[in-house]
């Protein structure tokens, strides 16, 4: 199955209206909301992550509903030993205005940590935030899997 962020309407800032992640009847609305991935529209400002937008596949992934009525910041639940992963991998998204990806361990508020993988996808520039759209996948199992080999 293709990734969401591999959908060839999400395209650079130049095609990209960033209104079309609020409307209700878009194409891109409808397949984010939708979607069985767990995705998230983060903007990027000074090493800063802004959870501005997070689908249902999301809040199942990570089991906090809480988190789409705040606009939390990102960093606060990635591992400290994995901060400067996440955010060299988010500056090379921005950089290149293309695709990055990176594995961190997700602290959780009922004290099950997550390894998430997370593909990121550079979608506009707003001001000085970036728009990144972002997909996340429950790497936990897949290592659980590989150790009892």
């Amino acid at each position: 199955e293709k990734s969401f962020i591999d959908k060839p309407n999400l395209q650079s800032e130049e095609i990209f209206d960033t209104n079309t992640i609020w409307a209700k009847n878009s194409n891109t609305e409808k397949s984010f909301v939708n979607n069985e991935k767990a995705i998230i529209y983060v903007e990027y400002y000074n090493k800063n992550f802004e959870l501005v937008r997070v689908n249902n596949a999301y809040y199942e992934l990570i089991g906090d509903r809480d988190i789409g009525e705040k606009r939390l910041f990102l960093l606060d639940f990635v591992d400290e030993r994995y901060r400067d992963i996440v955010i060299n991998s988010f500056e090379a998204t921005v950089n290149s205005k293309g695709e990055s990806e990176c594995d961190y361990i997700r602290n959780t508020n009922n004290k099950r940590d997550l390894l998430i993988n997370v593909k990121m996808k550079y979608i506009s520039k707003v001001g000085d935030k970036n728009l990144i759209l972002c997909e996340f996948y429950d790497a936990t199992k897949k290592i659980r899997f590989q150790s009892e080999r």
